[in-house]
């Protein structure tokens, strides 16, 4: 709809350029910022309009091994032709002592059946953290995270929701 108010405008999936008449360009940014917002309205957080994510498989916390990480490793670069794969991970009894950090991030240690704790970290979630106790399934993204000389597996939690019953 908007289409009209610009010179000329271009891209592709990844990008896309635009010019627009200086005069125009309040317009545009108030056009656009609705545009956005009607997305976000639509998109939900949870519940019947959530998106939908790809898992690549459900895993168990005792296949979160070293050996796991290593051929998630292998697979890498990820981009846009090689996305970075997601895994579920069904009923996990969220720990206490999620700590927040950065505004809406947050991070926690998952026990695993080893009695090793893997590093669980969550980059901007307005909701927050599930409750402590509360039984969840996470979508996370699982890679080696090297840090001041020491190397981990860490999970990045891309969503959860409550657990489900699965027979």
């Amino acid at each position: 709809p908007y289409g009209n108010e610009l010179e000329s405008w271009g891209g592709h999936p990844m990008a896309v350029g635009i010019s627009v008449d200086v005069a125009k360009v309040s317009a545009l940014k108030e056009y656009f910022d609705a545009a956005v917002a009607r997305g976000q309205s639509a998109a939900g957080t949870r519940g019947e309009n959530a998106r939908e994510l790809d898992i690549a498989a459900w895993l168990e916390p005792g296949d979160l091994t070293a050996e796991l990480f290593d051929q998630i490793a292998q697979l890498s670069p990820f981009g846009e032709g090689n996305p970075e794969p997601v895994f579920g991970i069904r009923g996990v009894v969220m720990p206490a002592g999620a700590i927040a950090f950065g505004g809406d991030n947050f991070r926690f240690q998952m026990l695993l059946p080893n009695l090793s704790r893997l590093g669980v970290v969550a980059w901007h979630k307005p909701e927050g953290a599930p409750a402590a106790g509360t039984r969840v399934d996470f979508a996370v993204r699982l890679s080696w995270n090297n840090y001041n000389g020491r190397k981990y597996q860490q999970a990045e939690l891309v969503d959860w929701r409550p657990a489900e019953n699965v027979g």
